[in-house]
This record gives structure tokens, sequence and C-alpha cells, in this order.
């Protein structure tokens, strides 16, 4: 396995375990990339969870996209508010779950870094989250 890595410090620790690279004072990530610090949350509407010390994650509410009869299929619409001190982002992605024989893409979307990606919902009440941070290049 070859995991390739860059980095500014010269005297960063390495340790290496098979499949994981340890960073010493940063996340650990995957060969495939994902954060070792990868964890699964369930977040209600209108509830909110950490994502660090100084970041929160707020799932405020679905939707769905009128389409026309025969056309692609609707879209999830998530909405969500991320606060950051003082600051507040609000957001909307658009979630396509592809079909048996479909994409092979992730019902996901990305954030500064963070990844959510939906393992499970109820419509407006609950997202069963993966949440990981991308690898730094």
């Amino acid at each position: 396995m070859k995991i390739e890595y860059r980095t500014a410090v010269a005297a960063l620790i390495l340790i290496f375990f098979p499949g994981i690279l340890h960073v010493a004072g940063c996340s650990a990530y995957s060969a495939s990339g994902r954060s070792a610090r990868t964890r699964v949350v369930t977040v209600k509407r209108n509830s909110t969870i950490k994502l660090t010390d100084r970041v929160s994650f707020t799932f405020v509410a679905h939707s769905h996209k009128m389409t026309m009869q025969g056309g692609p299929s609707s879209p999830l619409i998530v909405y969500v508010r991320y606060d950051c001190g003082s600051t507040h982002e609000e957001h909307q992605y658009n979630i396509f779950f592809h079909e048996k024989g479909g994409s092979s893409a992730e019902p996901a979307w990305e954030w500064k870094g963070h990844v959510f990606v939906i393992i499970d919902y109820r419509y407006n009440d609950y997202m069963k989250l993966r949440i990981y941070k991308k690898p730094v290049p």
C-alpha cells in the first residue's frame, strides 16, 4: 500500500500503523482518504452537534424539488447551519440518492473540509451521518 503525504513542517513525528498514517498533532487519515476520526451521529431536526471545539452544525430541515414526470429523480434538499463563534452560515445541499446500478457516488456534501455522508434519514425528523475531515494535501 502506498500512502502519499505532503507537509510544510519538517519536524513532524510520523508513526505508521497498517493502513493508517498518524501525523503527531493532526488527525489521522486512512489510505482511502477518510479521517481515522470518522464518527457516526444521529442528529434530529433543529438539533445541534459539535464538529470541533469552535464549530457546531445544526440540521434545520429537509425539502424536495418538483421534477417533471419521467425526468430526473428529485433530490433531497438538506438545510443546515454552521456556527463558528459569532459567525453563522446557512446552506442548502441537493442530495441525490442513486438507485441500484446507478452512480457510485455517496449521498454526501462537503463544508470546509468536513464531509457529511447520509447513512439513513427520516424526512424532516432526523439524519444519521458519517462525518469525517478530509486530509490536507
